[in-house]
């Protein structure tokens, strides 16, 4: 976003084209004062047919918050 924070964001999502299945992801973080960075990141796995390669993925899907000190 261009801005003293250092705000960034990334969402993407994979579409299968033959059936529902969707891989769905978001990335951001933004620093939080001088010495703290705020980041989270979202993956999830909809909709996976029994006959799709990801299809062993279907229950690893990940929230993540993480705060980091910097000094």
């Amino acid at each position: 976003m261009n801005d003293a924070a250092s705000t960034e964001a990334l969402f993407g999502w994979v579409q299968d084209v033959t059936d529902a299945s969707r891989f769905l992801f978001l990335e951001a973080s933004r620093r939080v004062g001088d010495h703290w960075v705020v980041a989270l990141e979202i993956r999830t796995f909809m909709n996976l047919d029994r006959n799709d390669f990801l299809f062993d993925l279907r229950e690893d899907d990940l929230l993540q918050l993480e705060m980091t000190y910097y000094f």
